[in-house]
Parts: structure tokens; sequence; C-alpha cells
């Protein structure tokens, strides 16, 4: 990863097999994101049979409530809460991959689905 992202931007890290509508992540990969956000979504499901591990790191800190993910269907995600908006850097790592990621989304009172920046321009955030 690089030593800091912009705002707003993300970066991957690893082996991907990108696709037009979704990326899949291979063993080992992450991928992370700097928002200013009070809600962090994605849009996840398992490749292949069984269920897959998703690990999720917020500000440089594992996340014990957050840890495992088990990605078993294309599903909308909740990553993270936040008490109020700021400044996140969130990491997910997939130590196994075999995870298809579709979207993410953030935001600070939008529903799942729209991402709003802090003067109240709202868009999708594909991962593309």
């Amino acid at each position: 990863f690089p030593k800091s992202l912009p705002l707003h931007a993300w970066a991957l890290q690893g082996s991907w097999q990108i696709g037009q509508q979704y990326d899949d992540a291979k063993t080992g990969a992450a991928l992370e994101f700097r928002i200013h956000a009070k809600n962090f979504y994605i849009v996840m499901e398992g490749v292949g049979s069984g269920s897959h591990q998703v690990t999720v790191t917020i500000d440089g800190q594992e996340q014990a409530s957050m840890t495992v993910v088990q990605v078993a269907a294309p599903t909308l995600y909740q990553v993270a809460t936040f008490a109020s908006s700021g400044d996140h850097t969130v990491r997910l790592s997939f130590p196994h991959g075999g995870v298809r990621i579709y979207s993410a989304t953030f935001g600070s009172s939008a529903p799942p689905g729209m991402a709003c920046a802090p003067g109240g321009l709202c868009s999708v955030l594909p991962i593309k």
C-alpha cells in the first residue's frame, strides 16, 4: 500500500483477478480505503463453496468484534459504524482469498448504497 492515501481513495495489495463487474481477491490480497464517514459498507460474496474470512482493520487496529466476516452469498456487509463522521483508514484483508468484491459505500447518514461527502454530494463508489 502507499504510505498514505488521499481522502476517498482506495488501493489494492496482493494478487487480484480484475473483472468488469467485480474483482476477485486471491490468497493474501488486501484492499484499503481512506474515507470520511460514519458508516462503511461493502458488497461481497464468496467464490466457490464454503465461507471465507475477511479481516477488518480500522485506523491500524484489528477489530476484535468484526475480525472475521463469513462471506457466503452476495450481500451488503456493514463493515464499520463510528460514533460520528470522521476520517478513517479501513483495510480488508483476505488471508485465503476466495472473495468477490462488487462495490463499497460510505457516508454519514445516507442509506446503504449511497456515499455522501460532507458537502452533501452523494454517489456510489465502485471498486474499479
